[in-house]
């Protein structure tokens, strides 16, 4: 049971005892179709007290039911304009890091295949990338001195200054 059908049984209801209260046998008919699309326990638990409450102030009824348009349209369209730019930055987020994929695995295909010796430091000296012609010539693993500096795979006393 949605909140819009429960409202839209009190609407129905109200409008039917404002403007028919004497005549039972409408009253009745009325009652006896909502139960077909609202359950009767819902019916007594959230439509009959509110409409028990309001019945005395029938001028406020294209109020709250414009209120309840408004915010009802409001809140449905603010909630999916939410879900397609969440949608949105997902789709940009994933398609940048296939891009980021792509030009990764250019720069090693390029590194890795180059004939001349490649090493890649950061600021401090330490490797963080090695060629594979580099790692050959060394006889040391690509992947193991990654991190390291010069002077922790070679040795102090072969480390250029």
């Amino acid at each position: 049971m949605t909140a819009l059908s429960v409202a839209v049984a009190f609407l129905l209801w109200w409008h039917d005892r404002a403007l028919v209260a004497n005549d039972e046998l409408a009253i009745q008919a009325f009652q006896q179709m909502a139960t077909q699309y609202v359950p009767q326990d819902i019916w007594r638990q959230q439509v009959s007290p509110i409409a028990e409450r309001m019945a005395d102030n029938i001028s406020l009824l294209p109020w709250i039911v414009l209120v309840g348009g408004i915010v009802s349209a409001f809140g449905t369209g603010a909630l999916i304009r939410s879900l397609q730019n969440a949608r949105r930055g997902i789709d940009a987020r994933q398609s940048a890091e296939a891009e980021l994929k792509l030009a990764n695995a250019q720069l090693r295909g390029l590194f890795d295949h180059s004939p001349i010796h490649i090493v890649l430091k950061d600021l401090e000296g330490r490797y963080v990338m090695v060629n594979r012609e580099w790692a050959r010539f060394y006889g040391e693993n690509a992947e193991a001195v990654i991190g390291k500096t010069p002077e922790q795979v070679h040795g102090v006393e072969s480390a250029a200054p």
